[in-house]
């Protein structure tokens, strides 16, 4: 019988903070530093963000950044 290898949570707080104390946006490998720091391996860090951006929880800005995805629901305007 084969086990199932458990993926293991990663917690995305610590780029979000990052993201947050650099105005909105961090470089790719800024946030790996910071994870770095967090114990992470160099390789597992950068698996870390690109899982974050697989799953929508970060994402690219158009100049190859970190950013906090925008709301996808459209803002309602007073009428």
């Amino acid at each position: 019988m084969s086990a199932l290898r458990a993926i293991p949570l990663l917690d995305p707080q610590p780029v979000l903070d990052l993201i947050e104390q650099k105005g909105g946006a961090c470089s790719f490998d800024e946030a790996v530093r910071v994870l770095v720091q967090r114990r992470f391996s160099e390789s597992a860090a950068r698996d870390a963000l690109w899982q974050f951006l697989s799953d929508g929880r970060i994402e690219f800005t158009a100049d190859r950044q970190l950013t906090v995805p925008k709301s996808d629901v459209p803002e309602q305007t007073a009428r």
